[in-house]
């Protein structure tokens, strides 16, 4: 297979994925040269069977590697804290086995949940739900889309379920409408819905949701009206996310 530069990019984040290994092309996320695959989202997010669509980003060995402790605690994070939120939802069989394995995280983590007078009340590592999930939103803006430079500002935002409005939900999760057509060579430009009005010749682009997985992990990419990109996420049905890259 072969990995394709992307047009204009010359600080090698911006790299098609269908990729020759043995090619020193970018990494998404530093720009040395990669020589691995990464998981985007990472497979110890879901069950099996996994997921037939997952996609694959050019990493260099550290960085595919540098954040495996922080995707554990914040995946078995998530896990353990929808089970005490939800009693009928069940651990999936890898984090119980993690978290039997490596009894400090467990410990960890259910000191940093806590239960009194009907709420919860959490402490968590903020700054390692934040590098996860630009981790992720890096790997989807880099795989749809052609051109973009990570080294910038970016906006991460995220809330548990439970602190979120109906209404808000409902916005969050609706295809979102662009006015700006994406770079025809991008991934976005084949899998979004372009729609023109027969009546005055106006296009518009509609970017739905992607579900990877039912229950475990869906995404949304678009351009936003700043002209930037936005990567939604929705993970375990029980966090929602945002980052917003200028």
């Amino acid at each position: 297979m072969i990995q394709k530069k992307r047009r204009e990019s010359t600080n090698g984040v911006g790299y098609y994925t269908c990729w020759n290994k043995h090619k020193l092309n970018g990494c998404i996320y530093c720009g040395r040269p990669a020589n691995t695959r990464e998981h985007i989202p990472s497979e110890f997010l879901f069950i099996d069977p996994l997921p037939e669509n997952l996609q694959t980003i050019p990493a260099c060995f550290e960085c595919n590697n540098g954040f495996s402790t922080d995707e554990e605690y914040f995946i078995c994070y998530l896990e353990v804290l929808k089970s005490e939120v939800y009693p009928d939802y069940v651990i999936s069989e890898h984090v119980c086995r993690t978290l039997s394995q490596k009894p400090s995280l467990k410990q960890l983590i259910v000191n940093e949940i806590s239960y009194s007078n009907g709420c919860f009340t959490l402490s968590f590592d903020s700054n390692r739900f934040s590098r996860v999930i630009k981790k992720y939103a890096i790997g989807h803006a880099g795989y749809e889309f052609d051109n973009l430079n990570f080294d910038g500002n970016c906006k991460v935002w995220y809330e548990f379920c439970d602190n979120i409005s109906y209404e808000k939900k409902v916005e969050f999760t609706s295809p979102i409408q662009m006015d700006v057509i994406p770079e025809i060579s991008s991934r976005f430009s084949c899998n979004a819905c372009i729609i023109q009005n027969v009546e005055d010749g106006s296009v518009f682009v509609l970017s739905d949701w992607t579900v990877v997985q039912e229950n475990r992990y869906s995404y949304q990419v678009y351009i936003n009206r700043d002209n930037g990109v936005t990567v939604k996420m929705i993970i375990l049905d029980y966090l929602y996310c945002q980052v917003d890259f200028d």
